[in-house]
């Protein structure tokens, strides 16, 4: 029964760490993209978030998603390391 759960807990870390890396590539890359736009500031872009929005409170939200983006991930790298520590120990039990 314990070398079944070992595999199982084992998988389940290696899923939680290709979504970790995924994440980390999809958020790396908006923010370079975000930058880009930052520094050019198109007019059609501040268009698409309403014509009321300003480049300050543009900037705020995206830094704040972001920001979240990253405390997510983190909570998604803890839980994979403690799958993986507690996978190792079922196999050494089993």
């Amino acid at each position: 029964m314990n070398g079944q759960l070992s595999q199982r807990a084992r998988a389940a870390a290696v899923a939680l760490w290709q979504v970790v890396v995924i994440g980390m590539v999809w958020m790396t890359a908006g923010w370079l993209i975000w930058m880009g736009v930052m520094r050019n500031q198109p007019e059609w872009y501040r268009c698409c978030w309403g014509s009321q929005m300003d480049w300050d409170a543009m900037q705020t939200v995206v830094v704040c998603f972001f920001g979240l983006w990253k405390l997510m991930l983190f909570a998604m790298v803890l839980a994979a390391l403690w799958l993986t520590l507690w996978s190792r120990r079922l196999k050494r039990i089993a």
